[in-house]
């Protein structure tokens, strides 16, 4: 063969060989360190055979194999050349869970781009747990002290970079964790030092762990109900200092959701007290961006609501006495009250805007590691219940549900084969997603009967409903059983907005105003007399027409699915229009005494405490084709259908609103004529941005509608709007056919 031949074969194969060796990347086993914490450590990958030139544009990326897709990346922060090796750092991902991933490399050298899985060439890592958050006033806290304490009193510290976010090695700690951050410099109207105190929302050695006030305010609320100075528990969260546990955080959050929920409303944010989904937030555990100060954040961020906080105060133990929040026209006070183990939230709120203003109360138990087995016995309860529900469908019967229930019940009237064939109607076909307990209002340890919140989820025919309910349980030998409330009737007692338009409510002569209220309904024949006392805790004050005490009007009796309730109601004189002097006479949490005279249980007493105060009103702005006339005829109304249009509240966050018709064929305080409740025949419209809704009521033609016996004439008919909060505010408007 010709050296020129020879020459010809052998440049393309040197040629070829030499791109081959310049481009065959090579990764040696493992990282240095072949270990770190997610958002905390750095670490190094190092290979050889990289194009020549600068590398630039230099990714490592991570996957659960040396493969793509990758399943998060970081950027190369240094490339560090020795001889013909370089060496890539980079910061381990936040986002990776802790776990075993191999790791790859691409960027570009000089001109020319390239992947170390062109070679099948990766590097092994190991990530190890670790707690990340963001610490905010409003504006990201830059600069602060971050300390960590493990369930054991361990700790690791770090320092909030200048967007308020933190990372710290938790691997080797054990949850529950408290996290404590310390202001090096002033934010807002928080002063340099100022302490404010988090905790893991969940038992992951991984976890994201936000700090703000709200954070502040549930940590601290947690040992203030049990007389413990937090900056003590931290020092030393040992034995009895040590920190809530998951069930515990929820709880409290269950609490402070509701406080806050007309500014998160307004800002279009959900708050979750349990792991978030489908677009809810929770104020530990989800993850936002602090904006800076001066900068308004987006409507729908968390950042938002942390925005409009704009006090916080401290008493000499550590515990919060006041949080203040304030967004355009609409002002709020959160003022909490700590004892025996008692956690009780106290808000105001006021609205510029309107002339209404609303003050509510709500509590609930610190759930201490005493209260672990009531929890765990009710938890067993539920899914007991739940789980029998599911498996029968649509053939639930009552007797499928009585083993839950104690041969003891009887709530608000209702025994046990009574509520038990009133679940099973009401829940056949449909599916319990979620059945658990969030809370614990109060505890009897010596007849082990608790009154707990817990939350429900249902689903049916591709709707689901959310939500939380009250249920009175009783340890029966081990078995944690429902027992109800033990009352032979349901008795109410509310401080609430009410306006008459079209006629006097009750005959009392009043247009409209801030009224105390009081109901009791019981099973048909039960209850001959009710008599309504207090506030007791305010003998002197006289709501009732003039006197201490007042006995109820007994009115229509209530036919409600096919049963016939016995109803007494009385209305206080108007407490007026004045916010500040009626919350000064009964504010919330103000307690009332129900004497009963009973058929079957002699003379009966219930303590019952009104919830909230509002003075807002809603009304009823136009029905028909326009203005609500002066002067309406039953004739105007029966056989039809009419439409509604009211004003919903905005000092309070809405509940639910409710548009309904009572019909009677006799006067209200006749105890022997009749009387049924019609709903509004589709779902009401409503619109919270311009505080305004709609509805439509389809009104029968005569009383067989409440019952197929009863074929008389409708005498009367009130048409009852009602705006309720999620502290038990009530709004209500009432307008009377004919007067």
């Amino acid at each position: 063969m010709s050296k020129c031949v020879l020459g010809g074969l052998l440049v393309p194969t040197f040629l070829l060989l030499a791109q081959s060796s310049s481009f065959a990347q090579s990764l040696t086993a493992a990282a240095n360190p072949a270990s770190g914490a997610a958002g905390v450590n750095k670490s190094y990958v190092t290979g050889s055979g990289f194009p020549a030139g600068s590398i630039t544009d230099a990714t490592v990326r991570f996957g659960s194999s040396c493969a793509a897709p990758s399943i998060a990346s970081a950027p190369v922060t240094q490339v560090v050349a020795s001889g013909p090796l370089r060496r890539f750092q980079f910061l381990i991902p936040a986002s990776l869970a802790p776990g075993v991933y191999r790791v790859w490399l691409t960027g570009t050298g000089g001109t020319t781009t390239f992947s170390t899985l062109t070679n099948s060439s990766c590097s092994a890592i190991t990530v190890t747990s670790s707690v990340q958050g963001t610490a905010s006033l409003g504006a990201a806290i830059s600069g602060a002290a971050v300390t960590l304490k493990d369930a054991s009193g361990n700790s690791v510290s770090g320092t909030t970079a200048s967007d308020g976010t933190f990372a710290l090695n938790s691997a080797g700690l054990t949850p529950p964790f408290l996290v404590k951050v310390v202001l090096a410099s002033a934010s807002g109207q928080f002063p340099a030092g100022t302490t404010l105190y988090s905790v893991s929302a969940d038992g992951n050695a991984s976890s994201h762990i936000n700090v703000n006030v709200l954070t502040d305010l549930l940590l601290r609320s947690f040992y203030s109900a049990q007389g413990i100075n937090p900056d003590a528990a931290f020092a030393s969260p040992l034995g009895g200092n040590a920190a809530p546990s998951p069930v515990a955080v929820l709880s409290i959050a269950n609490l402070i959701i509701p406080a806050i929920q007309l500014f998160s409303g307004n800002d279009g944010i959900t708050l979750t007290p349990d792991t978030p989904a489908s677009g809810a937030l929770n104020v530990i555990s989800s993850p936002y961006v602090a904006f800076p100060a001066g900068l308004t954040p987006p409507q729908g961020s968390l950042d938002l609501l942390l925005h409009q906080i704009t006090t916080e105060s401290l008493g000499a133990d550590g515990a919060v006495t006041f949080v203040g929040l304030n967004a355009g026209t609409a002002t709020e006070t959160v003022t909490p009250v700590y004892g025996n183990g008692q956690i009780t939230l106290n808000t105001m709120t006021s609205d510029s805007g309107t002339a209404g203003a609303t003050a509510a109360s709500s509590s609930a138990l610190a759930l201490t590691v005493a209260l672990t087995p009531v929890i765990d016995g009710v938890n067993a309860l539920l899914a007991g219940f739940a789980s029998t529900v599911n498996a029968k469908g649509s053939g639930l019967v009552g007797s499928d549900l009585r083993p839950f229930v104690s041969d003891s019940y009887l709530n608000d009237g209702i025994d046990a084969a009574g509520v038990s064939a009133q679940q099973a109607t009401e829940l056949a076909g449909q599916t319990v997603d979620d059945l658990h307990a969030i809370g614990i209002r109060s505890f009897d340890a010596g007849a082990q009967i608790a009154d707990v919140t817990i939350a429900v989820t249902i689903s049916s025919a591709g709707q689901t409903f959310s939500g939380t309910d009250r249920v009175i349980v009783r340890n029966e030998a081990g078995s944690w059983k429902l027992f109800g409330n033990q009352r032979l009737g349901e008795a109410f007692v509310g401080v609430q907005a009410r306006v008459a338009q079209g006629a006097p409510s009750i005959g009392l002569g009043v247009f409209s105003g801030t009224f105390a209220f009081a109901n009791l309904r019981a099973p048909h024949g039960v209850v001959t007399q009710v008599t309504i006392s207090g506030p007791t805790s305010n003998p002197a004050l006289k709501l009732w027409n003039g006197n201490n005490s007042m006995a109820l009007f007994q009115g229509a009796q209530v036919i409600d699915a096919g049963v016939t309730w016995d109803e007494f109601f009385a209305l206080s004189t108007n407490l007026g229009s004045n916010f500040n002097i009626i919350i000064g006479e009964v504010p919330p949490g103000s307690p009332f005494t129900f004497s009963l005279a009973t058929t079957t249980s002699g003379n009966q007493q219930y303590a019952e405490t009104s919830a909230a105060v509002t003075t807002e009103l809603v009304q009823f702005t136009t029905f028909k084709n326009g203005g609500i006339p002066l002067h309406v005829g039953l004739a105007g109304l029966l056989n039809q259908a009419v439409s509604f249009k009211f004003s919903v509240p905005r000092t309070y966050p809405v509940a639910g609103v409710s548009l309904r018709a009572q019909i009677r064929d006799g006067a209200a305080n006749d105890p022997n004529a009749h009387s049924c409740f019609i709903e509004s025949s589709a779902p009401l419209t409503l619109d919270f941005g311009t505080h305004t809704g709609g509805g439509t009521i389809a009104f029968p033609a005569n009383m067989s509608a409440c019952d197929p016996s009863l074929n008389s004439a409708i005498a009367f008919i009130d048409v009852f709007l009602e705006a309720d909060g999620t502290s038990g505010e009530t709004s209500l408007a009432e307008y009377s056919f004919p007067y």
